[in-house]
């Protein structure tokens, strides 16, 4: 029993060291394997801080020493393997050290960019991102105050709370269909944004979703829109007409309230009586100078178009 106890031990020793939690350099950037996968990696970060460009890779070759294979001389085997790129991982370029970081390209085959992605990348002005992304994470490009514009590709299904909440250079975007809600936060203070286009495919926007974007001068709210969130767009000085479909049954407080230069507002079917917050158009309209409401509308609430 002693002695296949020893065998035991040391052929666990032997198992190769590369099989499953390790990772890797290549080209300047840090992969790690997936759990319990040899050949599904996903980007960790970035080793080069003062590197100005990447290309994220859809796949990557892995180079590792094999240690339960030896040639004739007694040398372990050096042996490559060609692994798949699934994500960015969470926080792989956050901000300390990665302010250099100018374009990134991610290669087709990449499905996901994930939580704070790309957090605080202040030079970051260009991210080409492939059909093969359907989701963007929380905050993955928060703070990218560089970052003039960015194309969301048609497979993308969810843009996550804050994802590019205070990017203050977007000028515009437009959201794909297929993307169901608008997070949290998403485009809070991106300040020169002007146009965005929601498609019919959005059924919900998400509290403090455009808040502060003040450059922001027409916004179309499709018919699939069920729901508006508290200081949607609050504080969008910019923001010269709203017409309200008749898919929408709850506005939050405040959704629009600061919007100074509203001057147009057409609510259609809706019963104000069950959705309709507080403060929902107050505190700075006083260009209001039109207002259509539907003859269904039962009820108002308090201070709903005070000031």
């Amino acid at each position: 029993m002693k002695r296949v106890g020893k065998f035991l031990i040391l052929a666990l020793l032997l198992v190769p060291f590369y099989t499953y939690a390790d990772g890797f350099l290549d080209d300047d950037l840090n992969y790690f394997f997936e759990d319990v996968s040899t050949t599904r990696v996903y980007v960790g970060g970035l080793r080069n801080s003062s590197a100005t460009h990447i290309t994220i890779p859809a796949t990557v070759v892995y180079e590792y020493t094999d240690y339960n294979d030896e040639d004739d001389e007694g040398n372990y085997k050096i042996k490559r393997r060609t692994c798949t790129v699934t994500h960015i991982g969470g926080g792989a370029f956050y901000a300390y050290g990665r302010t250099s970081l100018a374009s990134v390209t991610i290669q087709n085959g990449v499905t996901s960019i994930g939580e704070e992605a790309f957090y605080g990348c202040s030079s970051l002005a260009s991210v080409s991102i492939p059909n093969s992304v359907t989701s963007i994470g929380e905050e993955a490009f928060y703070g990218c105050s560089s970052l003039a514009s960015v194309s969301i590709p048609s497979s993308v299904t969810s843009i996550g709370r804050s994802a590019f909440q205070r990017c203050s250079s977007l000028a515009s975007v437009t959201i794909p269909n297929g993307v169901t809600s608008i997070g949290d936060y998403a485009f809070y203070g991106c300040t020169s944004l002007a146009s965005v286009t929601i498609p019919n495919s959005v059924t919900s926007i998400g509290d403090y979703a455009f808040y502060d974007c003040s450059s922001l001068a027409s916004v179309t709210i499709p018919n699939s829109v069920t729901s508006i969130g508290k200081y949607a767009f609050c504080g969008c000085r910019g923001l010269t007409s709203v017409s309200i479909p008749s898919s929408v049954t709850s506005i939050g407080s405040d959704a629009f309230s600061g919007c100074t230069g509203l001057t147009d507002l057409t609510v259609a079917q809706y019963v104000m009586g069950r959705g309709f917050g507080n403060d929902v158009f107050s505190s700075g309209a006083p260009t209001l100078c039109h207002l259509s409401l539907d003859a269904t509308v039962s009820a108002i609430h308090e201070r709903a178009f005070s000031n």
